[in-house]
């Protein structure tokens, strides 16, 4: 039997390295992973200045991957490596803690679903810093707990560091700080064994003062923020979205909340209820903070933010499989694989992120030399259509959303005297791409209108950049 568990734990260790690497250059970059590499082709010490202005996250993952792509390039595959081996590198963590807080069968169940998550292998195959995040918050509630159980003066210095990466990686990193202060605080209430006061608070201070150099920049960016964030207030919907999204498809998340119910019910009435409640701590906390401070403050919530509260639900899920009697837990977990693998099969059938490559080979293949091409809003020319379309030979120009003419008076005269044919390619432009569509019409004849869909995690349809050509207007009388 024992040989047969690290059978499974092997094969599992396989899928999960598989479905990282699996068709990991086959969707295009988006725009975020284009400004990630854009950011961090800079030269080192020109990282933070160059992307405070436009990414609003800490910058450690920047820095690691200006020495990734320094190393092994700025493709597609290889950017996107550095975060797919994060993922993997989350395994042994998972398994360590489930294992340590359960048992083993609950360990294996776990990764399965971590797995198979088609919501955990987007993010291993993304050049964001979502994948670090969910590792360092895994390192994080490991240390943590060891100086829990052990009292070792090593733990708490691997905590102390941990914690300061973390929360360089993602803004939400805190959330996971605050969810380690609320548990000792809610030991201390119980008067059961926690880190003495005084160590802890040095431990809180020390992580503050590390931060200290970021914060100034955090506190510059909250202030502009409440002017106005493109973020919407959350609703009740999204904290149900939260742990549908956590199962990468509609199907396997109601699959997981329908089982994470029933670990739920099934943990109260176990000798681990200590435990339970520490996945709940885990899990809500930087789900359900975020959201309040969302609505009371502005909104900055996102549900792929919490990526780090995903293993307390995968483990509440496994807890509501694994205690199902014999032959039911078979049904589930027969059930789950084949959840897993067609939600799968889907994404890695689809596109699941703005096609920016389609559009510039059409672009390469349909345009002429001497064509224009007017990418809005120019941050999309800069971050992404740029990776793939900078050798093209058109004359490439980016239009702002602030600029209070879209179309200046001395590119319109050059329209209207060289019979140019223009391409708009527009993206993120809100309601200027009418109002600049319209302009056109005006020196131009709109001849074809092409839309590059793309599919969500759910399946839907989106629609985020839209090609429009025009045909230069023909002179009276010819």
């Amino acid at each position: 039997m024992e040989n047969y568990g690290k059978y499974l734990l092997g094969g599992l260790f396989a899928i999960t390295i598989f479905t990282r690497f699996f068709a990991i250059g086959a969707d295009s970059l988006w725009l975020d992973e284009g400004l990630s590499i854009r950011l961090a082709a800079h030269p080192f010490d020109q990282i933070f200045a160059a992307a405070a202005p436009v990414d609003h996250n800490p910058p450690l993952f920047l820095y690691l991957l200006h020495f990734w792509l320094n190393i092994f390039g700025t493709g597609e595959i290889a950017a996107r490596s550095f975060s797919a081996l994060c993922s993997i590198a989350a395994f042994p963590l998972i398994w360590l803690l489930a294992r340590q807080m359960f048992d083993k069968k609950i360990a294996l169940l776990t990764l399965l679903i971590f797995a198979i998550s088609p919501f955990q292998v987007y993010y291993a195959q993304e050049t964001r810093s979502y994948a670090l995040l969910n590792l360092l918050s895994l390192a994080s509630v490991f240390c943590f707990l060891e100086w829990l159980w052990n009292n070792r003066k090593i733990w708490q210095i691997a905590l102390l560091a941990v914690n300061i990466l973390l929360v360089y990686s993602h803004i939400f990193g805190w959330f996971i700080v605050l969810f380690e202060n609320l548990w000792w605080l809610y030991l201390a209430l119980q008067k059961k064994p926690a880190p003495p006061l005084p160590n802890w608070l040095i431990l809180q201070g020390l992580t503050a003062l590390a931060f200290l150099p970021y914060a100034l920049h955090l506190m510059q960016l909250v202030l502009q923020i409440q002017k106005g964030y493109w973020i919407n207030p959350p609703e009740v919907k999204h904290f149900l979205a939260t742990f549908i999204q956590f199962g990468g498809s509609i199907s396997l998340g109601i699959f997981a909340i329908i089982f994470a119910l029933l670990g739920v019910g099934f943990g109260v009435r176990s000798p681990q209820k200590s435990s339970l409640k520490f996945l709940m701590f885990w899990m809500l906390t930087p789900i359900l903070v975020p959201i309040t401070m969302s609505l009371v403050l502005r909104p900055f919530y996102l549900i792929r933010y919490p990526i780090a509260a995903a293993i307390p639900f995968y483990m509440l899920a496994a807890i509501g499989v694994a205690r199902l009697p014999f032959r039911w837990r078979n049904a589930a977990i027969v059930l789950l694989i084949g959840l897993g693998g067609w939600s799968l099969f889907n994404y890695y059938s689809n596109d699941t992120r703005a096609p920016w490559r389609n559009v510039a080979t059409d672009i390469g293949e349909l345009a002429k030399p001497d064509d224009l091409l007017l990418i809005g809003a120019d941050f999309c020319k800069r971050d992404v259509f740029d990776y793939y379309g900078s050798s093209l030979p058109q004359r490439i120009i980016g239009i702002s959303r602030e600029s209070d003419s879209l179309i200046t008076a001395d590119l319109r005269q050059s329209l209207i005297s060289t019979k140019t044919n223009i391409y708009f390619i527009a993206s993120h432009f809100g309601t200027d791409e009418k109002k600049l569509v319209g302009e056109l019409s005006g020196i131009a004849n709109l001849v074809k209108t092409t839309e590059y869909p793309h599919r969500d995690l759910f399946g839907r349809k989106q629609v985020f950049i839209r090609v429009y050509r025009f045909t230069a207007m023909q002179s009276p009388g010819k």
